[in-house]
């Protein structure tokens, strides 16, 4: 018997069965992102409104820009941020107003978040009967992708596998690509660092041999570590898609940059002018 979820899939799994527990109504449902959106709109005005006027040392765009900032935090000492983006000594209590008030009218809506669905899981698993309950059903567990954990989708990890395993996890950290929602590699990478076994993978199967060249040549000069990926498709059952007058067609642009949209951006914008 196999069970295969997304991880927000067994984390809604484990909320619709247990949620009671933590005072979840059973009909609670998902909240799609324009819902979410502007629930959060509504409780950062109605704690908008209860700051007295002397107290508000920023415009209204830039308190929401920081209470969204905040929301959108997966692991971070918000006031200490708040304060440090702000200058102002009473923007961490009022960051704090926001996102209690935002998680009350969630409540009243019986709403919840993808994000709240691991926050629940995570919460019930803690409970030690019920994590005997969980942990009975699967012999073994395998997670694919786990370059893009978190801490809190690490511990859910841990949780269900506990000393006795067996895990198994499958992760690339040169792929890691969801930083923007919580997503750390260094805890995969210190995660990885704990496992009793563990092998690297390099035979690429889906892509044809010219591309494979092409990253190689690209990544080996760059990348501290890299292993050259070899190709594992029988070359002579494939047809050749690229014409040999565009084997050689790689133009690489590298650009620094602390924002990822920024940097693609510009990527795009020098190989479309070279």
């Amino acid at each position: 018997h196999v069970e295969v979820y997304t991880i927000h899939g067994f984390c809604g799994r484990i909320v619709s069965e247990f949620g009671s527990r933590v005072g979840l109504s059973p009909v609670f449902r998902i909240l799609d992102q324009d819902e979410s959106d502007e629930l959060f709109y509504r409780a950062f005005e109605k704690v908008y409104r209860r700051i007295p006027p002397q107290n508000v040392s920023h415009a209204a765009d830039r308190f929401f820009e920081l209470c969204l900032k905040a929301k959108n935090a997966a692991k971070a000492d918000v006031p200490a941020k708040i304060i440090d983006l702000s200058g102002a000594g009473d923007t961490d209590e009022f960051v704090a107003a926001v996102l209690d008030q935002y998680q009350t009218e969630k409540k009243n809506l019986r709403g919840i978040e993808f994000s709240d669905l691991e926050v629940f899981a995570l919460t019930l698993l803690r409970n030690r009967s019920i994590f005997e309950v969980v942990r009975a059903r699967y012999g073994q567990v395998f997670v694919d992708e786990f370059q893009d954990t978190s801490d809190l989708q690490c511990e859910l990890v841990q949780l269900l596998t506990g000393d006795r395993g067996p895990l198994f996890v499958v992760g690339d950290e040169k792929q890691s690509i969801y930083r923007f929602r919580g997503a750390d590699v260094q805890v995969f990478k210190a995660f990885v660092a704990t496992l009793p076994e563990r092998r690297r993978l390099s035979t690429n199967f889906r892509s044809h041999r010219e591309i494979i060249d092409a990253v190689n040549s690209v990544c080996a000069p760059i990348i501290d570590d890299y292993v050259a990926m070899t190709s594992g498709r029988d070359e002579s059952q494939v047809k050749n898609v690229f014409p040999a007058s565009q084997n050689n067609l790689v133009r690489v642009a590298r650009v620094t940059s602390e924002d990822d949209l920024s940097g693609v951006l510009a990527v795009v914008r020098k190989l479309t002018e070279s």
